[in-house]
């Protein structure tokens, strides 16, 4: 039996040569999301230092998830409540500014939108990538998990692209937003979209992975891992 069949880490056949990735995409991520507060070179920088961090970091977090279940579960543990806590502000969010004038409004207000940039920016440059390390060894989990970024990614680029520069541009300027109603309009629309695409469907994957038995870290006797090991 290989040794990542049995929580060996990432696998030299194929899981490290895939860790060249984490720096190209990190570096694109940071990019993309850096035009939405207008400094996509300085961001891409960020996102290329923090890629080689990743990719210097991440063999041994797959070891330690690999080692014990603690660690394997507990980015999945934090990110359980974030994310159910995330959903939740949106759908409020969505109740409270249902109207292209009360979003409007909302969107003046100082601060708005932090509360989303905190708990998105954790998942975005910590807890997924944390979670997705610590769990390598788990391939059930692992696969639940590799969804959940792709939907969770992807529901970011298209903030990064068309809901953030919007909502900031109407925020500092409301008089030219009151004049595009329609636009706001079918923002609040596909941004309905985006809560049920993202945020729901990430609360989703998370619970399962969480709590679903399927889904665990498998657990072995030490003695048992170290003779799947030598085999």
């Amino acid at each position: 039996m290989r040794t990542h069949e049995v929580g060996g880490g990432i696998p030299p056949s194929h899981g490290r040569p895939a860790l060249l990735a984490i720096p190209v995409l990190s570096t694109a991520f940071a990019y993309v999301g850096g035009h939405v507060i207008g400094e996509p070179v300085a961001m891409a920088g960020f996102g290329l230092l923090w890629g080689a961090l990743a990719l210097a970091s991440a063999p041994r977090i797959a070891h330690l998830g690999a080692a014990a279940p603690f660690w394997a579960n507990l980015p999945v543990w934090i990110m359980l409540p974030l994310s159910w806590l995330v959903l939740g502000g949106s759908m409020l969010a969505h109740i409270a500014g249902a109207t292209p004038d009360a979003l409007l409004q909302m969107l003046q207000q100082p601060g708005y939108g932090l509360f989303f940039y905190a708990i998105h920016a954790s998942f975005e440059w910590m807890l997924l990538p944390w979670a997705l390390a610590a769990n390598w060894s788990q391939p059930t989990r692992r696969k639940l998990l590799l969804v959940a970024a792709l939907v969770f990614y992807f529901g970011r680029i298209a903030s990064a692209a068309y809901f953030a520069p919007n909502a900031i541009n109407w925020g500092t300027n409301p008089e030219m937003a009151a004049a595009v109603a329609a636009q706001v309009e079918l923002w609040i629309r596909l941004d309905l979209l985006r809560l049920a695409f993202q945020d729901l469907i990430t609360a989703m994957i998370v619970l399962v992975a969480a709590l679903h038995p399927r889904f665990q870290p498998a657990v072995r006797e030490k003695s048992h891992v170290d003779q799947l090991n030598r085999t």
